[in-house]
């Protein structure tokens, strides 16, 4: 199998490129879920990009945003799949 070189450049524009989408589908996020392992770095970035909380899959959270989560909030998650370094985003309500 070929090694495939991925960059924190690619990283930032993979991040930023599901910011886009967000704010084209009009998804006003009150909180990312990072799935670890790989989701967790993305997602903390995004959190940041989007000034709004954190959490992890594994209720280990930044600020503890997973108390702060409230029934009816829109909650986005984070995976990374391992074929080319890509990530799954789903936004759940």
């Amino acid at each position: 199998m070929e090694k495939i070189y991925y960059s924190f450049d690619d990283f930032s524009v993979d991040v930023r490129s599901i910011y886009r989408e967000c704010n084209l589908r009009g998804w006003n996020l009150d909180c990312i879920v990072g799935i670890p392992r790989g989701g967790v770095i993305p997602a903390v970035q995004l959190s940041h990009i989007m000034k709004t909380k954190f959490a992890s899959a594994g209720i280990t959270t930044r600020d503890n945003a997973a108390s702060q989560i409230n029934v009816g909030e829109i909650v986005g998650f984070v995976d990374k799949i391992n074929q080319g370094q890509k990530f799954l985003f789903v936004a759940l309500s």
